[in-house]
C-alpha cells in the first residue's frame, strides 16, 4: 500500500513537472520588446512619425497588451447574421417617392421557371432598377466595424461589392484588393467575396509600427428575405 502511495506521489510530481516546464517556455517565448514583436508579427517599425501621422494611430501601453491585440488580429473568425429593411432596396430615402418596393414573380417567358425579385419596380418598364444595400458587421469581435455596400445594375446586373470600417476605427484600415459578387437568378440571393490588407497603425511603448494582415469578407444578401451574411477572416 505504502509502494503505492508512493508511486502515485512520484507521477503526480512529475506531471507538476513537466506542466511548469512549459509554462516556463512559454512565458519565455512571449515577446518582450517591440523588436520582438516585429520579429513575430512582421511588424513594420517606423523610424519617426510626423505630428499630423500621428493622429490616425492607436496607442499601447506595454508589449505584452501589444501581443494580444496583434494575436487576435492575427485569428479573426466573426459571423455576423442581420436582415435589412425591404422597403428600401436602392438604399436611400430619397427615391421612396418615385420607385416602390413590392414582392413579385417575374415569369420566364421560355420556361416554367420563376424568379422571385423583391425590388423597386420602374413604373415604365418593370425592371429592377440599380440600387444597392449597405450590409454591417457589428459583431464586437473587433473594435470596428465592416461595412460591406453591395450594388447591381438594373435587373441586379454586373453587381459588385466594396468593403471599409467604421465605428471605432482609430488606427484601424482596410486596403481593399479584388472582389467576386454573383446573382442567383433562381434564389434571389446575391454571395459575395471580398479581399484585402488589415492595417493597424499603433503606437507601442512609444515605437511606431504597423501591422498588417491579409483580411476576407465574405457572405451572401438574399433580395427575397432581406437576409444577409458577413464572415471576416484575417491570417498571416
Amino acid at each position: 500500500m505504502k509502494k503505492l502511495s508512493f508511486g502515485l506521489i512520484a507521477i503526480f510530481i512529475a506531471i507538476f513537472g513537466l506542466q511548469s516546464c512549459f509554462r516556463d517556455v512559454d512565458a519565455d517565448n512571449e515577446p518582450k520588446t517591440v523588436a520582438d514583436l516585429a520579429k513575430l508579427y512582421n511588424l513594420k517599425v517606423l523610424s519617426s512619425v510626423s505630428k499630423e501621422e500621428a493622429k490616425s494611430f492607436g496607442i499601447i501601453n506595454s508589449v505584452k497588451e501589444a501581443n494580444i491585440v496583434f494575436n487576435h488580429l492575427k485569428n479573426i473568425k466573426t459571423h455576423t447574421e442581420g436582415k435589412l429593411n425591404l422597403k428600401s432596396l436602392r438604399g436611400s430615402a430619397e427615391n421612396s417617392g418615385v420607385f416602390k418596393a413590392v414582392l413579385t414573380d417575374f415569369a420566364k417567358s421560355e420556361s416554367n421557371e420563376y424568379r422571385a425579385r423583391l425590388g423597386s419596380l420602374d413604373a415604365e418598364d418593370g425592371q429592377v432598377p440599380p440600387g444597392y444595400k449597405n450590409m454591417i458587421d457589428d459583431s464586437w469581435a473587433h473594435p470596428y466595424n465592416i461595412l460591406a455596400t453591395l450594388s447591381w445594375q438594373a435587373n441586379f446586373d454586373s453587381p459588385s461589392t466594396s468593403v471599409m470600417l467604421t465605428g471605432v476605427t482609430l488606427g484601424y484600415s482596410f486596403s481593399q484588393g479584388g472582389q467576386s459578387t454573383s446573382y442567383n437568378s433562381s434564389t434571389g440571393i446575391f454571395t459575395y467575396s471580398v479581399t484585402g490588407t488589415l492595417n493597424y497603425n499603433v503606437f507601442v511603448e512609444g515605437v511606431g509600427t504597423i501591422y498588417s494582415t491579409p483580411y476576407s469578407v465574405y457572405g451572401s444578401y438574399n433580395t427575397t428575405t432581406g437576409s444577409y451574411s458577413i464572415y471576416a477572416t484575417s491570417s498571416l
